[in-house]
């Protein structure tokens, strides 16, 4: 089985952008980066509800962003953020 089709559309382009990695990049640069990546995926789904939701582990905790489309398919859509902290 290939790659998607749109997936690899996708890092080809990035590879001829000469994109430097994420972590060589400023806040800022990531930011503008990611306002350009959204614009790929065409429009946005429609949003009936966000929840945040905070999940304990054994070191702290985990901060998850579930989002619940308006479809007409009940679709899940897991967005997660995880930050370390007292390097």
């Amino acid at each position: 089985m290939g790659l998607d089709p749109q997936a690899k559309l996708f890092l080809d382009l990035m590879k001829q952008q000469n994109t430097p990695a994420l972590d060589q990049l400023s806040i800022e640069e990531n930011r503008n980066l990611n306002k350009k990546l959204t614009t790929f995926g065409g429009q946005p789904e429609r949003v009936n509800k966000v929840e945040d939701v905070v999940i304990p582990v054994r070191e702290g905790q985990i901060t998850l962003r579930l989002y619940t489309l308006l479809a007409r398919d009940p679709f899940l859509f897991l967005f997660t953020t995880m930050a370390v902290v007292g390097f």
